[in-house]
C-alpha cells in the first residue's frame, strides 16, 4: 500500500506538470509534498506507530481525489474562458486600508505581548507560555470572547497582512515598510503563544511570492535582499523555538516528527471516530464558514451551536500514544476532516471539492496575474502546506482572509 501511494503522487505530479508546466500548480504540490511527507513516515525514524493498511487507504483516496477534483475544474475552467469576463483584470492595493488594519494588528499584538512579559522575565520557556496561551483565564488569554478574537479576527487579518504584503514585494518592490510589518508581526505572535507555525506560513508565502513573480517581473537586489532577511530570521526563530520546545531532541528529528506524525495520529483519530460512529455530514469542512455565525448568535442568546460543529474538537484536542514514547495531538491532517464528513465518501468528495477550490484561484491567478489573485492563491498555497496538520478552510480565520484579501484591491472582479 506504501509502494502505490507514492507512486500515485510520483504521477499525478508528473501528470500535473506535462500539463501546466509550472511548478506552482496545485495538483504538483499537493502530491509532492504528500509525496515527501508520507516517504519521510515510512522510514520510521523516531519509532512512530506504522499506520494500518485502512489509514493508508485514506490517504490514498484523499491524494488521489484531490488531483481528480483539479482536472475537473481545469476542464470546466477552460470552456468558461471563452467569456467576455476573462479579460484580464488590472488591481490596485488600497493602501490606506491595508496599513490601517496593518497597525490595529500590531497594535493588538503588542498590548499580548504585555501579558506574556512578565512570564519572559520570569523565565518560563516558550513551552510553557504556549500552555498558558491555550488556557483561558491564565493571564494571556483572559477568556472566550479574548480567544476568539485572537486566533479568529487576529489571526485572519495576519494571514490577510502575510499574502498581500508578500505580493505586494514580490510585483512592485514595495519593500521596507510591508517587511517591518511582515517581522514585527510574526515575531510579536511567537512571542504571544509559544508557537512556530506563524514562521512556517511567513516563509512559504514569501518564498512562493518570489517564485511565481521571478519569471515574470525583474526584481530588483534590493527587494531580494530583503526577501532574503525574511527568510533568514524565520528560520532563525522556528529553529529556536522548536529546542526550547522540544528539549534535548535535535531540529532536525523534531522537524521530521512535526511533518510525519499525522500518520500514526490518523491510527488512533479513525479509529476513535469508528467506536464513536460520529459523522458530521459536511459541518466539518464548513465549519471555518459557519462556526463564527453561530458563536455570535450564541453571545446574543439567539441560538446555541450544534454539537455535531463541535466535534471535531473529540479528536484533535486530546492527545495520543503514536509510539516512541512520543504523544500528539491535533496534526491530523486534511484527511481526517474529510473523514468525519463521511468515511472513505467523504474524503473523496471533500478531497475533491479542496482540489477543485485550488485549482480554481491557480487559474485565476494565471489569468488575471495581478497581486489581488497572486495573494488569494498565496493563501491557498499555505493550505495546501498546512494540509498535513488539517483542511485550513475549516477553519475561520482562513475563511475571513479569503474574503478580505479582495477588499484590499480597489476596482475588482471576482469570478466563480
Amino acid at each position: 500500500m506504501e509502494y502505490l501511494i507514492l507512486v500515485t503522487c510520483i504521477i499525478m505530479g508528473l501528470v500535473s506538470q506535462l500539463n501546466k508546466k509550472d511548478l506552482v500548480n496545485p495538483i504538483f504540490l499537493f502530491s509532492m509534498y504528500w509525496f515527501f511527507i508520507l516517504f519521510m513516515a515510512f522510514l520510521g525514524l523516531k519509532g512512530f506507530n506504522v499506520a494500518n493498511d485502512y489509514t493508508l487507504l485514506v490517504y490514498f483516496f484523499g491524494i488521489l481525489s484531490f488531483g481528480i477534483g483539479g482536472i475537473l475544474l481545469d476542464k470546466r475552467y477552460i470552456k468558461i474562458s471563452n467569456s467576455r469576463s476573462d479579460e484580464r483584470k488590472e488591481t490596485s492595493l488600497n493602501t490606506k486600508m491595508f496599513y490601517t488594519i496593518c497597525i490595529l494588528v500590531l497594535g493588538y499584538s503588542f498590548i499580548k505581548f504585555m501579558r506574556v512579559l512578565p512570564f519572559i522575565q520570569q523565565g518560563l520557556s516558550f513551552g510553557d507560555i504556549r500552555s498558558l496561551y491555550w488556557s483561558l483565564g491564565s493571564g494571556i488569554t483572559t477568556n472566550a470572547l479574548d480567544y476568539f478574537i485572537d486566533n479568529t479576527i487576529n489571526k485572519g487579518l495576519q494571514l490577510v497582512i502575510f499574502t498581500v504584503a508578500s505580493a505586494e514585494i514580490a510585483s512592485k518592490n514595495k519593500s521596507r515598510l510591508l517587511i517591518f510589518f511582515l517581522i514585527a508581526i510574526a515575531l510579536l505572535t511567537a512571542s504571544i503563544s509559544g508557537g512556530r507555525l506563524v514562521f512556517f506560513d511567513v516563509l512559504i508565502i514569501i518564498f512562493m511570492s518570489f517564485f511565481i513573480f521571478k519569471r515574470k517581473i525583474q526584481i530588483s537586489s534590493k527587494t531580494k535582499k530583503l526577501i532574503t532577511t525574511v527568510v533568514v530570521c524565520s528560520i532563525i526563530c522556528m529553529v529556536y523555538l522548536t529546542n526550547q520546545r522540544q528539549g534535548s531532541e535535535g531540529f532536525l528529528l523534531a522537524l521530521y516528527g512535526n511533518f510525519t506524525l499525522n500518520v500514526p495520529l490518523m491510527n488512533h483519530v479513525i479509529l476513535a471516530v469508528k467506536e464513536s460512529g460520529d459523522i458530521t455530514y459536511g459541518l466539518t469542512f464548513l465549519k471555518g464558514f459557519i462556526e463564527p455565525v453561530f458563536a455570535v448568535l450564541n453571545a446574543l442568546n439567539i441560538a446555541n451551536i450544534p454539537e455535531s460543529i463541535s466535534t471535531l474538537s473529540k479528536y484533535i484536542v486530546p492527545f495520543f500514544d503514536i509510539g516512541g514514547n512520543n504523544v500528539a495531538n491535533a496534526y491530523t491532517s486534511a484527511f481526517f476532516y474529510f473523514y468525519l464528513d463521511g468515511r472513505i465518501i467523504g474524503v473523496i468528495i471533500g478531497s475533491s471539492i479542496y482540489g477543485i477550490i485550488c485549482m480554481h484561484f491557480y487559474n485565476r491567478m494565471k489569468k488575471n496575474f495581478n497581486p489581488k489573485d497572486v495573494a488569494l492563491y498565496l493563501l491557498v498555497i499555505d493550505t495546501i502546506f498546512r494540509s498535513m496538520i488539517s483542511f485550513s478552510f475549516s477553519v475561520s480565520s482562513y475563511v475571513l482572509a479569503l474574503i478580505i484579501i479582495p477588499l484590499m484591491y480597489r476596482k475588482i472582479k471576482i469570478i466563480f
